[in-house]
């Protein structure tokens, strides 16, 4: 054999080998396939201002988040609007990462078989687009996906399963107030059938328009003003619901606009209340500590007391 045809074969040979390690990186799990077309078109063509609905089908049932005037729905009931919009830029700056699985029958170990995924439908423009949500990936915030009509399985970085994995309660709404406090001129606070004002003076407040108020108390009303929420709902049968109203409190700004307006409810010092908000017929599950805080005794409010 010449040297000019062993070099050939040579070369040949180095040629072959880099094909077959290209090939075989490019083909295995994990590899250089970060995405395919379809999986990376889905969350590239996420616009959050114009997506109009979200349909979520799972373990924790059917969801539809629906936008609405002013905000959105779950399931026809009000929703957190702060965390739908959460959900939807988290889907929109998601990434498709490596591809893990070709094979269907690792569906149902990634969680993405028709009987253990989450299913995630965007509806937007009169259209719509689904993508199959399963188990967590194997980094912090990563989930495995696919397409519906694919078998190809993508670990997507992105911090969408847990959002996609709520309840409709979860979804709700939970905020009974939020008042902007430095507009507040005037607390109305009932209690036990007895009812006190505290009102705004250039420096300080007043109680009942003579003695000084207690600056800590006031603060701390003002706290819970800013941003009460409920850490559930009740249903009318629910011995909570049934015990009779107990407090409200009323906050006015200096024309005397109603800035927010609570009911709340009788119950131990310990445990929970109802309470609900004027013009909101949801009734809401609050703590009694918060309660107190936010409709303390006439006494509680009184300097040095």
């Amino acid at each position: 054999m010449s040297q000019r045809t062993l070099v050939r074969l040579l070369v040949a040979a180095a040629v072959l080998s880099f094909i077959w390690v290209l090939v075989s990186f490019l083909s295995r799990p994990g590899g250089g396939d970060t995405g395919s077309t379809g999986m990376t078109a889905f969350f590239d063509g996420i616009d959050p201002d114009r997506v109009d609905a979200i349909r979520i089908e799972g373990a924790t049932g059917a969801i539809r988040l629906e936008r609405v005037t002013g905000g959105w729905t779950v399931n026809g009931m009000r929703a957190d609007s702060a965390l739908v919009a959460s959900f939807l830029d988290a889907m929109a700056s998601a990434h498709v990462g490596s591809l893990v699985a070709h094979n269907p029958d690792n569906h149902a170990r990634m969680g993405v078989s028709a009987d253990s995924t989450t299913t995630v439908t965007l509806e937007a423009d009169q259209q719509s687009s689904t993508v199959l949500l399963g188990k967590s990936g194997s980094g912090f915030g990563t989930v495995f996906a696919r397409l519906p009509d694919e078998d190809d399985v993508y670990q997507i970085d992105g911090n969408i399963r847990s959002p996609a994995t709520r309840t409709v309660e979860a979804w709700r709404n939970k905020l009974l107030a939020s008042v902007d406090t430095a507009s507040v001129a005037r607390l109305r606070i009932g209690r036990n059938g007895g009812e006190y004002v505290v009102a705004r003076t250039d420096s300080s407040w007043t109680l009942d328009g003579q003695a000084a108020a207690d600056a800590p108390t006031v603060r701390n009303i003002l706290a819970e003003l800013a941003d009460f929420r409920a850490t559930g709902f009740l249903a009318d049968a629910d011995s909570v619901a049934m015990l009779p109203a107990e407090r409200w409190v009323t906050a006015l700004n200096a024309a005397g606009d109603t800035l927010a307006a609570l009911t709340l409810g009788a119950g131990a010092d310990t445990g929970d209340r109802w309470a609900r908000a004027r013009g909101d017929d949801v009734l809401y599950r609050v703590q009694s500590w918060r309660v107190d805080r936010l409709a303390p005794a006439r006494t509680a409010v009184t300097a040095g007391s």
